[in-house]
């Protein structure tokens, strides 16, 4: 009778807690989403005005600007900007024919990947230390100078190429943004390659790729959400943002993934279910308690009756049949019994 008792409350439990996590994953989940969607955001609109501005400077360039018009025009994108290391436009051969601030002109670049990619079309290349510009533009940087670049062609209205235009972004802004701390820390973003190596992350994760299920899902370009077990063994509610970026900028490939520890991200389930074990074990005595009195209500008029007939059919009844009442069943059978009781007198008395 106990275990039966208890049966409702060993299955309710679990049922409980399940949706209790389940609830709780979702909510977590969306504000995991949330962050990571806000700052693809808040770095594609970055991109997007960086992107524009080449854009513009290209197109000055295309219209025949003179050198020092163009001069002018780099050096003052670049000093009220800080995120730009360096502007310049290279010609068809490679050449630097002017570049902010004088740097590398004169210098060839012909075999740097954005010229050979930007001869051709619209490039955006991934972060990479810088090789030219370190000792003109951070000779004393205790780190390397980190740049992303980006390139476009650059011809007259007749189609006859001028040149090259490329701009190298320093990537250190980039990393300050994700360095940003979100829900007291408990949030981590990483930015991942193409190949799915980290670019911006954790410390101890940056520079590696992540063997996880979640880095491939992105890889592929799938969005995905739920828990995996990381490289140093603990449980993240993890989400995957799989395309950073926006507008006509060339894709880097890149995309996003927020995780959260699980021990944080469902805390609400743990405190549910300490809240609601009390709930269901004084749920689970007061069943026991109930069920004990009702076996009681119910064995005890027919223990009594159990008794009576016993005697009766001994023949050594001494006191009349319990007069019983509880309930329909007890009744019916304390009448049978009394009636049984007189007829087994009367015979006896004719006798």
């Amino acid at each position: 009778m106990m275990v039966i008792a208890l049966l409702p409350s060993v299955i309710v439990l679990p049922m409980l807690a399940n949706l209790s996590r389940s609830i709780t994953q979702r909510q977590a989940t969306a504000t995991l989403q949330t962050t990571a969607e806000a700052v693809s955001a808040q770095l594609s609109r970055g991109l997007l005005d960086q992107w524009n501005e080449v854009k513009r400077l290209a197109e000055f360039a295309a219209q025949g600007d003179s050198r020092e018009t163009m001069r002018l025009r780099l050096d003052t994108v670049v000093a009220t900007d800080q995120q730009y290391a360096w502007l310049g436009l290279a010609n068809p051969a490679g050449t630097v024919l002017v570049a902010s601030g004088g740097v590398l002109d004169g210098v060839s670049v012909s075999e740097r990947p954005w010229f050979k990619a930007g001869l051709t079309g619209a490039f955006a290349g991934d972060v990479h230390d810088a090789l030219l510009l370190q000792k003109f533009v951070a000779p004393n940087a205790k780190e390397p100078l980190r740049l992303i670049d980006f390139a476009l062609p650059v011809k007259r209205a007749d189609g006859v190429p001028i040149g090259v235009l490329g701009a190298h972004v320093r990537w250190e802004a980039v990393r300050e943004m994700f360095r940003v701390p979100r829900a007291g820390g408990s949030i981590e973003l990483l930015l991942l390659s193409a190949e799915g190596t980290v670019l911006v992350g954790p410390p101890p994760l940056e520079g590696k790729k992540l063997p996880v299920s979640f880095a491939l899902a992105a890889g592929q370009g799938i969005g995905r959400s739920g828990v995996e077990t990381w490289p140093d063994g603990r449980t993240y509610l993890t989400s995957v943002l799989p395309e950073v970026g926006s507008g006509d900028i060339p894709s880097f490939g890149w995309s996003l993934v927020a995780r959260q520890p699980t021990e944080v991200a469902l805390v609400d389930t743990y405190a549910a279910a300490s809240r609601m074990l009390p709930i269901i074990a004084l749920s689970g005595v007061l069943i026991i308690a109930v069920s004990v009195g009702f076996a009681w209500w119910v064995a005890r008029p027919l223990s009594r009756l159990a008794t009576a007939a016993d005697q009766l059919s001994q023949g050594t009844t001494e006191a009349p049949v319990p007069h019983e009442r509880s309930y329909r069943e007890v009744a019916i059978l304390s009448d049978a019994l009394a009636r049984l009781d007189t007829r087994t007198s009367g015979t006896a008395g004719k006798r």
